[in-house]
């Protein structure tokens, strides 16, 4: 992935709802608020709707059931419920945005200014802000079917606080280092959002506050439109089509929906931020992985396979003998085995999906070309001694033989960067190893090999050295 497109509650925060701040106008107390907020919270499901039951019920308020409920919208942007009064008339309760609501009040211009910096204040500390308010319905004992658009008499603020999970700021952070952008996509005022966001450790530039469904999908859109590998959080039925429409869909699997879950690619057990970023790690590490192991098997075995295809074709002896191609895949193997399994980075994404077997053109040429000229290195020997002198075929074979240990060591220095101290000690270890093995006497015997003077081995060090540059 090159873009997250993350909700805020419940992923970045611990989505726990917690009532802190009760405000109601002068003229009502705080349980009347609080009766008018529990009326408009149909859905207890709703985190926000849970907090608000938890302060009623501990108050020991309990209200009748609505007659007739408007739910929440996101074009609405707030939940009406009627309720009967004795009377049989009907009173209408709302709860929602506060810029909806308070532009619906009959405050004036003077006190609804107040109320607004009152919301900008507590959402600057990361508060979610609700407004709600009341309005007597015409005298009727007939079911209005439709809620009041104006005129509504304001009963006051309450602002509610939903901590950020612990992990998420070292989250973000990992994000980042591995070239994936973050985007907060929320339903929240702005200020809350900002606040949030500061939090966590998001620039205010990639934060998308009042984020309707339909808003999030075209974000997804077109981010994909550009070229972005998209992922994106969800958990409600309002979130499938953009879980649908990313690359890859991300559904909580312990608040969210069933229609989110059977759209999205991938369920989190735990809802955890953290979790999507151990997958992208082992995601990445895992590509990273096959790429180098792809590479190093490449760049081993070309020469390898030219060099001993090459030599016979001009009428020369074999350059490997079986013992000699056991030893060989008896120490690279290993050594890179071991050199990669220390090889922990942070990895970007992958530039573009245009590439053959994860390289594109430059890495293929360079590959190419370093495996030629390495294939010339090793049978240069061979030829050098054909024309009218004898061929010295063990110290041609000693030639080519230690030609493919030091590649083997390069390669992998050169493919991992190795900086750890044991890929460090396994590639010298592996260099020492066949050094004493070809020098040695009784081993150059039983390998039918030659050990070859200190200037030729170092100077085939440093000329497959100076060939592995190529590689990368």
């Amino acid at each position: 992935m090159t873009v997250m497109c993350t909700d805020k509650t419940g992923t970045l925060t611990e989505g726990t709802l917690t009532l802190t701040h009760i405000h109601p106008v002068e003229s009502i107390s705080e349980d009347g608020l609080l009766k008018t907020a529990l009326y408009a919270s149909p859905s207890h499901d709703d985190p926000l709707d849970q907090a608000i039951l938890n302060v009623t019920r501990q108050r020991g308020i309990e209200l009748q059931s609505p007659t007739q409920v408007f739910p929440f919208t996101e074009d609405r942007k707030r939940s009406t419920a009627l309720v009967q009064q004795s009377d049989g008339t009907f009173q209408a309760f709302t709860k929602g945005a506060p810029e909806v609501i308070l532009v619906q009040t009959d405050l004036n211009d003077h006190d609804r200014l107040i109320w607004t910096q009152v919301t900008q204040d507590w959402s600057r500390e990361g508060h979610k802000v609700i407004a709600c308010a009341t309005h007597p319905m015409p005298s009727s004992t007939i079911i209005p079917t439709s809620e009041p658009e104006k005129n509504w008499t304001l009963s006051g603020l309450l602002a509610f606080e939903d901590p950020i999970r612990e992990d998420v700021p070292a989250s973000i952070e990992a994000c980042k280092k591995m070239g994936v952008r973050i985007l907060m996509l929320t339903g929240d005022h702005p200020d809350t959002a900002k606040a949030i966001a500061r939090e966590c450790g998001i620039p205010e530039s990639n934060v998308i506050a009042r984020c309707t469904p339909m808003e999030k999908l075209k974000v997804v859109q077109e981010l994909r439109a550009r070229g972005e590998i998209v992922g994106v959080t969800g958990d409600g039925v309002n979130d499938a089509p953009a879980l649908q429409a990313a690359d890859v869909g991300f559904a909580m699997g312990s608040r969210g929906t069933q229609s989110a879950k059977e759209v999205a690619s991938i369920i989190l057990g735990d809802d955890h931020f953290e979790t999507i970023t151990h997958a992208i790690q082992e995601g990445r590490q895992l590509t990273q992985n096959l790429k180098l192991s792809f590479a190093y098997l490449l760049l081993f075995h070309f020469p390898f396979i030219f060099s001993a295809a090459l030599v016979p074709l001009f009428d020369h002896p074999i350059v490997y003998l079986p013992i000699q191609i056991i030893l060989l895949e008896l120490v690279i193997h290993p050594t890179a085995l071991f050199a990669f399994q220390n090889a922990a980075q942070i990895h970007p994404p992958r530039q573009s999906a245009k590439t053959v077997f994860f390289f594109d053109r430059r890495e293929a040429i360079r590959m190419t070309l370093s495996s030629v000229l390495l294939t010339l290195w090793i049978s240069k020997p061979w030829f050098e001694n054909s024309e009218g002198v004898v061929l010295d075929v063990h110290a041609a074979r000693t030639h080519a033989l230690f030609s493919l240990f030091v590649w083997s060591a390069a390669l992998v220095l050169r493919l991992i960067k190795a900086k750890e101290r044991t890929s460090q000690f396994t590639i010298f270890a592996t260099l020492t190893a066949a050094v004493t093995f070809i020098q040695a006497t009784p081993a150059t015997d039983f390998l039918q090999l030659k050990a070859i003077p200190i200037q030729d081995s170092i100077t085939n060090v440093l000329v497959v050295y100076a060939l592995s540059w190529l590689v990368k």
